[in-house]
C-alpha cells in the first residue's frame, strides 16, 4: 500500500452536540460517516483533524467514526483532566473517554479566555471553561460539525458553539475584531439529532444534514467561497506536500511561488507577443493588395496562441497561486522571527485587518502553521538577548541589505527601459503619421505611403502593449515598495542596534526592541498584503489590440 503524503497545512473540523443521543446511535453514525468521507474525499492531500473535548454523546460518536477513518484526533480539554472526569457518572462512560484519549494524537488544556469571567460561583466558572472551550474548537475549524436538534438555547451548550461558528467567537473568548472577522466563520455540518436516550429510530427519520453559512454571506455564494476557501489549502498541500513546521512551509511556499511566478511571466509575455503578431499579420494582409492567405492564417494562428495561453494559465490558476504563495511566505517569515523575539502576536489577525476578502483561504492557512494547536507544547521562543541579537543578524540586517542594495535593481531597470520604449515609439509613431500627411499633400497616395501608415500603426501598438504590460507587472509599484520596506528595515536595524548591547542586562530595552520588532512585522504583514490586493487586480488577460 502507497503511503499517502500530505502537505503541512492541516484541514481542522471541530464538532459539537448533545451529550444525550438517542437510543440507537446507528443512523447517527452513518451520516457522521458520510460527513467525514466526503470531507476525505474532497481533500486528498490534506491530513484531516478532528478536534473533539470527548464529551459523552456526539463528541466521541464523531471521535470514533474519525478514528475509523484514520482521521487524527487531537482533544482540548475545558480542564485539567482530573477536574473534567468528575463529569462523567459511570465507569463505563470513564473507561470509554480515556480508552479515546490515549487513541488521541495530543491532548491539552484549553488556555482561560482574555478576560476572566464575571461568575465567582464554581458553577458558573465550569460553565464558562465549557465556553471558552467550544470558543478554542471554532477558532481553529474550518468546519464545525453539530449533532443538534437545532433548538436555540442562547448562552448555553451546543448552540451557543454553533453561533460562535456562524456570527463570530464574543468576548471575553476572543478579541472584539473576531465577531466581524470571516476568517473566525465558518459552515456548520448540521446533521439533525434529536436530544434524549427513550428516543428510538423508530420515531425519528434517517438523520438531515445540511450545511448552515454565516449569514454574513447570502446563499450560493457562501457555500462557493468557502469550498474555494478549503480547496485552495487542499491545493497548497498538493503543491508542497512533505514539508513541517511554520519555518518549513515559509521555505516551500517560496519555492512554489517562484514556481508560478516563472510560469505567470512566460504566459503573459507569449499572450503579448501573440497579439502583437496577430496585428502585424492582419495589418499587413489588408495592406498587400494580392490579400495572400498564408498571413491570414499566421494572424488567426497568432490570436488562437494568445488564447490557449490564457485559458492554460486560467486553467492553472498561475497567477493566484503564485500572489498567494508569496504572500504566505512573507506572513510566516514574520511570524518565525516574532517567535524568536519572543513577541506572541497573532500573524493571522494581522493579515486580515489588512487583506478584507469575504472569504479567503490565507487567515485560515496562517492560523493554522503559526498557532499549533497546542502552543504550549510548541518549543519555547528564546525572547531573550540571544534570541533577539539573532533577529537583529538574520532579519533586519539582511533584510535591509536585500531591499537596499539587490531588490528592485531588476525591476527598476526593466520600468525605466518601459517607459523609454513607449515614449521613443509614441515619438516615432506621430513623426511618421505627421511626416506621410504633409508628403502626401503634394503627392498622390502609394505604396510607400501604405507602408508608413503600417509601420505609425505597429509602433503605436507597440506603446500601448509595453505600457499594459509593465502595468499588469507592477514594476513601478515594487520599486516603490522595495524603497519602502528598505526605509523601514534600516529604521529599524538603527533602532534595534542601539539598545541590543542593553537588552542583555535591562529589561526594558529588550521590551523596546520586541515594541520595534512589533511594529515592523505589523508593516511587512500589511504591504504583503497591500501587494496580494494590488494583483489581484490586475489578473492575466488577452489585450484588446
Amino acid at each position: 500500500m502507497v503511503q499517502r503524503v500530505f502537505g503541512p497545512i492541516p484541514l481542522i473540523v471541530g464538532v459539537t452536540g448533545h451529550r444525550d443521543l438517542p437510543g440507537d446511535v446507528l443512523p447517527l453514525e452513518a451520516a457522521v460517516r458520510h460527513v467525514l468521507s466526503e470531507l476525505k474525499l474532497r481533500h486528498a492531500s490534506s491530513r484531516i483533524v478532528l478536534l473533539s473535548s470527548l464529551a459523552e454523546g456526539a463528541d466521541r460518536l464523531v471521535a470514533r467514526i474519525a478514528l475509523e477513518l484514520q482521521i487524527s484526533l487531537v482533544v482540548p480539554l475545558p480542564l485539567e483532566q482530573p477536574d473534567y472526569e468528575s463529569d462523567f457518572a459511570t465507569p463505563e462512560s470513564l473507561a470509554e473517554f480515556r480508552s479515546l484519549l490515549e487513541r488521541a494524537d495530543a491532548s491539552f488544556v484549553v488556555p482561560p479566555p482574555l478576560a476572566k469571567p464575571s461568575d465567582r460561583d464554581d458553577r458558573g466558572a465550569r460553565s464558562h471553561a465549557y465556553a471558552n472551550c467550544g470558543a478554542y474548537i471554532v477558532r481553529k475549524s474550518v468546519e464545525l460539525i453539530a449533532l443538534w436538534d437545532g433548538v436555540s438555547e442562547p448562552r448555553r451548550g451546543t448552540a451557543e458553539v454553533v453561533s460562535f461558528q456562524l456570527d463570530g467567537i464574543p468576548e471575553p473568548y476572543a478579541d472584539a475584531h473576531s465577531q466581524v472577522d470571516l476568517s473566525f466563520s465558518g459552515p456548520v455540518r448540521h446533521v439533525f439529532t434529536p436530544r434524549g436516550a427513550d428516543v428510538s429510530s423508530a420515531s425519528w427519520e434517517t438523520p438531515r444534514t445540511v450545511t448552515i453559512y454565516p449569514q454574513a454571506i447570502a446563499g450560493k455564494e457562501a457555500a462557493r467561497a468557502f469550498s474555494k476557501a478549503t480547496f485552495d489549502i487542499d491545493r497548497f498541500n498538493a503543491d508542497v506536500a512533505g514539508g513541517d513546521g511554520a519555518a518549513g512551509v515559509r521555505d516551500l511556499a517560496a519555492a512554489a511561488a517562484n514556481r508560478y511566478r516563472a510560469r505567470t511571466a512566460r504566459a503573459l509575455g507569449t499572450i503579448f507577443v501573440m497579439v502583437f503578431l496577430s496585428v502585424v499579420g492582419f495589418n499587413a494582409y489588408a495592406s498587400v493588395p494580392s490579400r495572400p492567405l498564408w498571413l491570414l492564417f499566421a494572424y488567426l494562428g497568432c490570436v488562437a496562441a494568445a488564447f490557449a495561453t490564457y485559458y492554460a494559465s486560467l486553467r492553472g490558476d498561475w497567477q493566484n497561486r503564485y500572489q498567494d504563495y508569496r504572500a504566505l511566505a512573507e506572513v510566516l517569515r514574520v511570524s518565525h522571527y516574532w517567535r524568536i523575539a519572543g513577541i506572541r502576536d497573532s500573524a493571522a489577525d494581522r493579515f486580515v485587518e489588512n487583506h478584507r476578502a469575504d472569504v479567503d483561504w490565507l487567515p485560515f492557512a496562517i492560523r493554522s502553521v503559526t498557532e499549533p494547536l497546542d502552543d504550549r507544547r510548541a518549543p519555547a521562543p528564546d525572547g531573550g538577548a540571544g534570541g533577539l541579537r539573532h533577529v537583529y543578524d538574520d532579519w533586519l540586517e539582511r533584510q535591509f541589505r536585500y531591499f537596499a542594495e539587490f531588490a528592485g535593481r531588476r525591476d527598476r531597470y526593466r520600468s525605466v527601459l518601459s517607459t523609454r520604449i513607449v515614449t521613443a515609439a509614441l515619438a516615432l509613431s506621430i513623426v511618421l503619421t505627421v511626416a506621410m500627411r504633409a508628403f502626401s499633400a503634394v503627392q498622390p497616395a502609394g505604396d510607400l505611403d501604405r507602408v508608413a501608415l503600417l509601420v505609425a500603426t505597429l509602433l503605436a501598438l507597440v506603446a500601448a502593449l509595453v505600457s499594459s504590460y509593465a502595468e499588469k507587472r507592477g514594476w513601478t509599484e515594487h520599486v516603490r515598495r522595495y524603497e519602502l520596506m528598505a526605509t523601514l528595515f534600516g529604521r529599524a536595524r538603527d533602532r534595534v542596534g542601539a539598545l541590543l548591547d542593553r537588552a542583555q542586562s535591562d529589561p526594558a530595552a529588550a521590551e523596546r526592541i520586541r515594541d520595534t520588532l512589533r511594529e515592523l512585522g505589523g508593516e511587512a504583514i500589511r504591504e504583503s498584503a497591500a501587494w496580494l490586493n494590488l494583483h489581484r487586480s490586475r489578473p492575466i488577460n488577452v489585450p484588446t489590440a
